[in-house]
């Protein structure tokens, strides 16, 4: 067997046979939910394995079984060289799941991969975060969507997360113009937190996420498109819809709802809190959570492998 060392950019077998075993599957596993993960998460949510065996299976499940990939697009960020490589499931690693009698669901998003890489970060450190306090779990979208309280409607719906969501904004010399036929898909499924003292079980949903890259216009003149002011008021139009019950409780049957919206800096997200304050004539609201974390496409380090995301201010 050759003892020369892999390149990190492109898969490579060195030859031998291996076996698909349980915690391999595990791991693939890990993948139904996440898009795409660095190594270092990978180890972290898989806690009962010791981390330089996954990631010597991490090796294996890529260059010798091809199991796993490393996209492209993840070697193009400036300090890809000296970072955790960036894992995502192919088909194949998909079809041993299945063949193997286990769960598995593609994902197959096309929004561009910075994006996507931060929202899976910010995800998958939430369920880190539940491990690292007693008491907490995870509420899963299957969790949600499976409760007796989520309408059928809900359940059985082509696209479950697609909320009907009319919102009005502010348009040219001040003039309301309400938008009736539309829509809000958040960056994140629905998921929430559970906390558990004594007899009584208290609940944190989030029916949503955002993140942004600054990639979204502020304020664009056409609200067809894409932006914070669109999604600020659309989300603030659902928390308002019933008196007594907001449209994401009308949605999903959960109460108590907040959205985090994070974003790649301080001063971009300050910038959206501002947009925010004016939207709502500086009323604000405490249900819509804003976060920044580091622009992980620069020089700037991965976040760390752990519940930043549950535990940030």
């Amino acid at each position: 067997m050759s003892t020369t060392v892999r390149s990190r950019f492109t898969a490579e077998r060195k030859g031998g046979t291996f076996a698909i075993t349980d915690n391999d599957l595990a791991i693939l596993e890990l993948f139904n939910v996440h898009e795409y993960l660095p190594s270092t998460f990978v180890c972290a949510m898989a806690p009962r394995l010791n981390p330089a065996y996954v990631r010597s299976r991490l090796t294996i499940l890529r260059h010798e079984l091809g199991l796993l990939e490393v996209p492209e697009a993840s070697w193009r960020a400036a300090n890809a060289r000296y970072r955790p490589a960036i894992y995502k499931r192919p088909r194949k690693g998909t079809q041993a799941l299945l063949e193997r009698g286990r769960h598995a669901v593609d994902i197959r998003h096309k929004k561009e991969f910075q994006h996507e890489l931060g929202v899976n970060l910010i995800a998958a450190s939430f369920a880190i975060g539940v491990r690292e306090y007693a008491g907490l779990s995870l509420i899963t979208k299957d969790d949600i969507l499976d409760h007796k309280a989520c309408p059928a409607s809900t359940r059985h719906a082509p696209e479950p997360f697609k909320i009907a969501a009319p919102f009005t904004y502010k348009g040219r010399g001040g003039k309301q113009v309400h938008v009736e036929t539309a829509h809000i898909l958040h960056d994140w499924h629905p998921m929430g937190m559970a906390r558990t003292a004594g007899d009584r079980t208290l609940r944190l949903f989030m029916p949503g996420m955002e993140f942004d890259r600054r990639t979204e216009a502020q304020d664009p003149g056409d609200h067809e498109r894409a932006s914070i002011t669109k999604k600020l008021c659309q989300m603030l139009e659902l928390f308002k819809r019933y008196e007594g019950i907001d449209g994401y409780q009308e949605h999903y049957g959960i109460p108590n709802a907040v959205i985090p919206f994070w974003t790649i800096s301080e001063a971009h997200m300050k910038s959206m809190m501002r947009r925010l304050h004016e939207i709502t004539d500086g009323r604000g609201s405490d249900r819509i959570l804003f976060g920044h974390m580091s622009d992980f496409s620069t020089f700037e380090k991965l976040p760390e492998a752990t519940g930043w995301a549950l535990s940030h201010d």
